[in-house]
C-alpha cells in the first residue's frame, strides 16, 4: 500500500482529494474539515490540537491510507493495482433530462428517510401520490437490488435515478441534515458545528 497521506498535508487539501477519508478523520475526532483554517493546518497539527497521542495518530494515518489508496484505485478486491488497456475508450458523461427524460409506466417512486427507524423508504405510485409498493432497507445498494430482483422496474434510467437520489437520501442520513426528494442537501449546518468543534 502505497502512503499517500503522510500527515504532513493540511486537511482542507486532503479532504478535497480523498473525499472518502473525511469518516476517518472524524471518526478519530479531527472535526476541523470545514473549518476556515483546515487549509493552513497539517493533518498532524489538527492531530496534536486535538491531543491525539502518536500511536492514535499512526493508526489514524493507517487507515486514511488504506481509504486513500482504495479511493485511488490502488487496491482492488484482488489486491492489483487498477491499469487502462491501451487504447481504452473514454465515453464522457452526459444528460439532459429536458431532452432524455422518459416517464416510467410502473410509475414513479417517493424516496424519504423515515425518522423513527433511520431506514430509507422507498414507494411506488401510479399516481396521486398513493404508494403500491414500499420498500424499506438501510441502504441505497440493498433497496435498487431490491427493485430490480422483484421486478418493480426494468426501466435503467429510473434506477439510475433511484440509485444517485437514495446514495443523497444515505448522506442526509449519516450527517443528520434533512432530506428532500430531488433537492440539493444543505452542508452549511455540517460545516458550521466542524468549525465550532
Amino acid at each position: 500500500m502505497k502512503q499517500l497521506i503522510t500527515g504532513k498535508e493540511t486537511i482542507g487539501d486532503v479532504a478535497v482529494e480523498y473525499p472518502e477519508i473525511v469518516n476517518v478523520l472524524l471518526k478519530y475526532g479531527l472535526h476541523c474539515i470545514g473549518c476556515h483554517v483546515s487549509y493552513f493546518e497539517t493533518l498532524e497539527d489538527g492531530a496534536r490540537g486535538h491531543g491525539m497521542d502518536d500511536e492514535t495518530l499512526k493508526s489514524m494515518l493507517e487507515e486514511a491510507n488504506k481509504v486513500a489508496n482504495e479511493q485511488k484505485g490502488e487496491l482492488q478486491m484482488n489486491k492489483k493495482p487498477v491499469t487502462e488497456k491501451e487504447g481504452c475508450k473514454t465515453i464522457e458523461a452526459s444528460y439532459v433530462s429536458a431532452k432524455e427524460w422518459k416517464m416510467d409506466p410502473e410509475g414513479y417512486f417517493l424516496i424519504r428517510v423515515n425518522k423513527e427507524t433511520g431506514n430509507l423508504e422507498v414507494g411506488l405510485c401510479k399516481k396521486d401520490n398513493v404508494i403500491e409498493i414500499k420498500i424499506v432497507g438501510d441502504s441505497a445498494e440493498k433497496i435498487c437490488n431490491t427493485v430490480l430482483r422483484e421486478n418493480i422496474t426494468q426501466n435503467t434510467q429510473h434506477i439510475a435515478y433511484l440509485g444517485a437520489e437514495l446514495a443523497r437520501a444515505e448522506v442526509a442520513r449519516e450527517l443528520k441534515l434533512p432530506y428532500v426528494q430531488d433537492e440539493l442537501l444543505d452542508f452549511k449546518e455540517v460545516k458550521q458545528k466542524l468549525c465550532d468543534e
